[in-house]
C-alpha cells in the first residue's frame, strides 16, 4: 500500500481508540475490547487483501508466463527422459542447445542412454581419474600411497584389485604402471601393493612418475566403436606409430596378406556374418582389427619378463663365472708362458748339449769304429801269428821228435863199439 493509505488507517485507528475511550464510560469493558479487536482485525484484513491485490497485479503476468515456460520445459524434460519423435519438441530442444540428430528416429532418451551408460560402465568398471602419488614408493612394505581427491567418498574397498595407468595421451608417453591390490583404503589416501614383485625398472618407472594417474577397477576392454569417430589424422596423433596402421585400416579393403583373423564378412544389408553363417551369403569383405585382451597380454608379458629376467640373471652369473674362469685361465696362461719360457730356455740348453753329445757320440763312434778295425786287424794279425806259431810249434815238435828218435840209435851204436 502507498503512504496515504497508511495515513488513513492511522487516523481510523486514532478515531477508534477515542471512541472506545468515550464508550468505556457507558459500555462494559468487554464490549469496548471486542469493538477494538474487530477494528484491528478489519484493518489487518484490509491490509492483507490490499497486498494480495498488489501481488496479483505485479506477478499475475509473470505467473502466466512462467506457467507456460514450465509447461514447455516439462514437455522437454519428458522428451529427454522418455524420448520423442515430435519435430516441434525436438526443434525446441535443439534451440536449447541440446544435440538433436537430423533423423528424429535416432533421438535417444535419457533412460536409454543411461541404460547404455550403465552397461558400458559395468563392462568397463569404475574409474578414478586425476589421482596422484602421495609420496615415494615404500620399498620396506612394498606399497605406494595414492591421493584420491574425487569422488567423495571414493568407494575403493580394501583387497580390491585395480589397474594403474599414467593419465594422458598414450602417444605422448603415459605408461601402464601395473596391477595392484588395495592394502589400505583411507578417506583420501589409499595404499596399493603390487600383485607381482616389482623389479628395478618398474620401481624406477613408478618413482619417476609424478602423476596424474588413472585407477581402473577393471582392465579397459578393447573395442572398435570408440575409434570410429576419429579421422586418420587424429588417430596418427592419438596412437603409437607401431600400431596406428591397423586402426586406420579397420573397415577398409583387405589385402592378399591379411589372414582370416583380420577379415570380416558382411551380407548385402551390411550385417556382419559369423563363421557359421558366412558360407554362400557373403556380399562384402573388409579388414577388421583384431581385438586385444590387455589383462591377459599384460599378465603374459609380466610372466615373460620374469622369465627373461631370470634367464638374464642366470646368464649374468654364468658370465661372472666365465669371467672368473677366464681370469684364472689368463693367470694359468701367464704361468704356463713363464714355464714355457723356462722350458724353451732349457730346451735350447738341452739342444746345445744334444749337439755337443751328438758330436761326442760321432767322435766316439769314429773311435769305436777305429778301435773295432784295429781290433779286427790285431785279431787277424794275432790269428796269423798264432797260425805261424802253431806251424813253428809243429815243425819244432817234428824236429824234436826226429831228434829224439835218432839219438837213442846213436847211443846204441856207441855202446856196441
Amino acid at each position: 500500500m502507498d503512504f496515504w493509505a497508511w495515513i488513513v488507517i492511522l487516523l481510523l485507528a486514532i478515531g477508534t481508540f477515542v471512541a472506545a475511550y468515550f464508550a468505556s464510560r457507558t459500555w462494559h469493558w468487554t464490549n469496548v475490547t471486542l469493538m477494538v479487536l474487530v477494528f484491528l482485525s478489519t484493518i489487518l484484513y484490509v491490509v492483507l487483501e490490499a497486498e494480495v491485490v498488489r501481488i496479483r497485479a505485479v506477478y499475475g503476468r509473470q505467473i502466466v508466463k512462467l506457467d507456460k515456460e514450465l509447461t514447455d520445459y516439462t514437455e522437454r524434460n519428458r522428451a529427454l527422459e522418455n524420448g520423442t519423435q515430435d519435430s516441434l519438441v525436438l526443434s525446441r530442444l535443439k534451440a536449447g542447445e541440446v544435440r538433436v540428430p537430423d533423423d528424429p528416429s535416432e533421438f535417444k532418451s535419457i533412460r536409454f542412454l543411461d541404460h547404455n551408460l550403465h552397461l558400458r560402465t559395468r563392462l568397463r568398471g569404475r574409474v578414478w581419474r586425476n589421482t596422484a602419488p602421495a609420496g615415494p614408493y615404500d620399498a620396506e612394505n612394498g606399497t605406494q600411497a595414492v591421493q584420491v581427491e574425487s569422488p567423495k567418498p571414493h568407494g575403493i574397498d580394501p583387497h580390491t584389485i585395480v589397474y594403474l595407468f599414467e593419465q594422458g595421451n598414450p602417444s605422448s608417453g603415459p605408461l601402464y604402471l601395473g596391477e595392484f591390490r588395495v592394502a589400505e583404503a583411507g578417506p583420501d589416501v589409499i595404499s596399493l601393493k603390487s600383485v607381482s614383485q616389482l623389479d628395478n625398472t618398474q620401481l624406477n618407472r613408478i618413482n619417476a612418475s609424478q602423476g596424474p594417474w588413472v585407477i581402473y577397477e577393471s582392465m579397459p576392454v578393447d573395442e572398435h566403436q570408440p575409434f570410429e569417430p576419429f579421422a586418420d589424422e587424429q588417430l596418427v596423433k592419438l596412437l603409437p606409430a607401431e600400431s596406428v596402421a591397423e586402426y586406420i585400416r579397420h573397415g577398409g579393403e583387405p589385402t592378399a596378406d591379411d589372414d582370416e583373423w583380420h577379415l570380416a564378412n558382411f551380407d548385402d544389408t551390411g550385417q556382419m556374418l559369423g563363421p557359421e553363417s558366412a558360407e554362400g551369403v557373403i556380399s562384402d569383405q573388409r579388414y577388421q582389427r583384431a581385438l586385444r585382451d590387455y589383462s591377459y597380454l599384460f599378465q603374459e608379458m609380466a610372466r615373460d619378463r620374469v622369465s627373461l629376467l631370470a634367464e638374464t640373471s642366470a646368464v649374468e652369473k654364468d658370465n661372472e663365472k666365465l669371467a672368473t674362469a677366464l681370469t684364472g685361465a689368463k693367470q694359468l696362461e701367464t704361468s704356463r708362458e713363464e714355464v714355457n719360457e723356462k722350458l724353451t730356455f732349457d730346451l735350447a740348453g738341452t739342444n746345445k748339449d744334444h749337439n755337443v753329445i751328438e758330436k761326442l757320440l760321432a767322435a766316439l763312434q769314429n773311435k769305436v769304429q777305429a778301435g773295432r778295425k784295429l781290433f779286427e786287424d790285431t785279431l787277424h794279425n794275432n790269428r796269423q801269428r798264432a797260425d805261424e806259431l802253431a806251424r813253428q810249434q809243429q815243425a819244432l815238435r817234428e824236429w824234436i821228435d826226429q831228434q829224439t828218435t835218432a839219438e837213442p840209435a846213436a847211443n846204441t851204436l856207441g855202446a856196441t863199439l
